[in-house]
């Protein structure tokens, strides 16, 4: 890897920067040694409606109250000037499954955490 990437926990700290996939090891380091069931999820994205075939991207689940929540941090917490968003949001920060299919299609269906997991072919038309 290059001298500008960080794959390791220590090097995110280190560093403050990071691709999804780090910062997603690094959340569920965290997550387990707190004692929280936390999982790393590898999915696609859509954008404006379109599947997005680039290398996948990777998030958490995490069981809060018996309850999954995702939690993307590298979109709740970076400026993405190249995907047009400007600002810090919390819009991926501890949301419910239902909510994040919407924009985000796990690899593999259970980990949709959906009762009817989406199949790729309706997310990729951008059925609701």
């Amino acid at each position: 890897m290059g001298s500008n990437n960080c794959s390791s926990p220590a090097c995110v700290l280190r560093k403050i920067q990071a691709v999804c996939e780090s910062f997603s090891t690094l959340f569920q380091l965290f997550c387990n040694y707190s004692g929280y069931e936390s999982y790393s999820i590898n999915a696609y994205i859509s954008k404006n409606g379109n599947l997005q075939d680039r290398a996948p991207h990777s998030w958490n689940v995490s069981k809060i109250n018996q309850q999954w929540r995702i939690f993307y941090l590298s979109w709740s917490s970076a400026i993405l000037y190249h995907w047009g968003i400007k600002n810090n949001t919390n819009k991926f920060f501890m949301l419910a499954p239902e909510k994040f299919v919407l924009s985000h299609l796990a690899i593999i269906p259970m980990w949709q955490f959906l009762k009817t997991p989406v199949s790729i072919h309706v997310f990729n038309r951008s059925d609701k």
